[in-house]
């Protein structure tokens, strides 16, 4: 998956003993009603570095993975928790090519057929 968003917050790397190492940020977007939304995504263990190079309100490119599982918890009830893995991110200005659509024609408007276009 892949979202766009302005780099809002990072927070510090958790240790988890020697092995394991998490890192929390979050991105602001606007949703499709203009609300502003927050999203906290995961760094870890060698992906940590990946926000080296950020600052905050960059615009970012997050590609990630929605995981998930169910545990029980210690009153014995099931509980299920998600998260945003990320495996990539990059400058929205880096990733600019990638979004051009290439198979996009250009057709004239009525009219404009006998036009000339100047490059």
């Amino acid at each position: 998956m892949e979202i766009t968003g302005i780099l809002h917050k990072i927070d510090e790397v958790e240790n988890y003993g020697s092995s394991f190492q998490t890192r929390f940020f979050y991105i602001r977007i606007i949703d499709k009603y203009a609300k502003t939304q927050y999203l906290k995504f995961r760094l870890s263990n060698n992906r940590i570095e990946l926000l080296d190079g950020f600052n905050l309100n960059d615009e970012i490119v997050i590609n990630f993975e929605l995981e998930g599982n169910e545990v029980k918890n210690a009153k014995n009830e099931f509980v299920i928790f998600d998260r945003k893995e990320v495996y990539g991110i990059t400058s929205s200005k880096d990733s600019t090519l990638s979004k051009l659509n290439v198979s996009t024609i250009y057709l004239p408007t009525e009219g404009e057929e006998d036009e000339e276009l100047s490059f």
